[in-house]
């Protein structure tokens, strides 16, 4: 950038949005977006999502001084983008459960009128499916609105809380490998999508899982660093030295701190379990929405294998320090259990 430099406009979607943003910040220049697509609910959000050296990160930013976006241009967009959209809307679910269950079992700050307005535009985008499948500009509509709230309600909480979670660490974990792999980027909202259905299935086994709580300290009891940074910097690469970092700073796989949230969860068993009946739909119930829209439902369709999804399941979580679905399994010392539901329930 050279001065005078006094705006940025970015027109497109996400990653222009988020370079855009990024920029924007760190020089000190307002930017303004003109969205092309209702793909994904990073517009109004005030954090940018980049990728470096490899690794996934949430970057400090600042929100844009104006959102413009034409219903007809929306509802031209290229039909998987308008599914992806709506994919990112409903991986809300499980973001919200995420949020409420670290709640329970570390005390994190909860916000139910933020909750509130995040569930409310997600059940309203379910009913659009069909709509949204013929490119309907009033449907179109009413999902990007429910992605820019989205977007605003990451800076009323100040984080991604409300709108990201484990559905988001498999997704960004997904995205790296490709990246590692050279093979070309797959649409954000179509991972998060696919993703969604895996942990909507994972929560709603929680209500038939008995945890052998005294064997999960036993697990935890047994944890090795050198032993896992061997592993992450098998699985990350060039990425892990963040993750190490990331473990030094918070000491999530400390046997002593494991031992007690583990006693915390085995306290509050019950209300983990009211929480995911009454906040989960059932896998069978999102499946035929994002089939409507046209979304993706297998991971063989975006080319993901058996074996990435199983690293995914065991290690994404490592990506970020909050608590979620994926923590929980961990903590229980059940991934393994995820990993055989998930390959049992998809084709690869």
């Amino acid at each position: 950038m050279r001065p005078p430099t006094r705006l940025l406009l970015a027109v497109g979607t996400g990653t222009i949005n988020d370079l855009t943003r990024f920029v924007s910040h760190r020089t000190g220049t307002p930017y303004v977006v003109v969205a092309t697509a209702p793909s994904m609910d990073g517009y109004a959000s005030s954090v940018a999502a980049l990728v470096v050296n490899n690794m996934k990160l949430t970057m400090t930013a600042w929100g844009a001084k104006a959102i413009l976006a034409a219903p007809s241009v929306l509802a031209a967009s290229p039909p998987v983008m308008i599914a992806a959209g709506l994919g990112d809307i409903l991986g809300k679910y499980t973001a919200l459960c995420d949020w409420r269950l670290a709640g329970i079992v570390e005390n994190e700050y909860q916000c139910d009128y933020v909750a509130g307005l995040v569930m409310q535009a997600v059940n309203d985008c379910r009913r659009q499916a069909g709509s949204l499948a013929i490119q309907d500009e009033a449907a179109v509509s009413d999902v990007f609105r429910a992605l820019i709230l989205t977007g605003l309600v990451i800076s009323y909480v100040g984080s991604s809380r409300p709108a990201s979670g484990s559905e988001h660490h498999l997704s960004h974990f997904w995205e790296m490998a490709f990246i590692r792999t050279g093979r070309p980027p797959v649409l954000h909202g179509s991972k998060v999508g696919l993703a969604t259905l895996m942990t909507c299935l994972l929560y709603r086994h929680l209500i038939d899982l008995q945890p052998d709580f005294r064997r999960a300290r036993r697990i935890a009891l047994q944890y090795q660093e050198n032993d896992w940074v061997r592993k992450m910097q098998q699985i990350y690469g060039s990425g892990a030295d963040e993750i190490i970092r990331l473990e030094k700073r918070t000491g999530r796989h400390d046997a002593e701190k494991a031992c007690a949230r583990i006693s915390q969860i085995e306290k509050c068993w019950p209300a983990i379990l009211a929480l995911v009946r009454q906040t989960i739909p059932e896998p069978a119930d999102i499946r035929p929405i994002l089939l409507q829209s046209g979304g993706i439902t297998e991971p063989a369709e975006l080319g993901i294998s058996r074996e990435l999804v199983a690293d995914s399941l065991r290690h994404a979580m490592e990506m970020r320090p909050i608590y979620t679905l994926l923590r929980l399994y961990s903590d229980l010392g059940e991934t393994e259990t995820a990993i055989r539901l998930i390959d049992r329930s998809f084709l690869f």
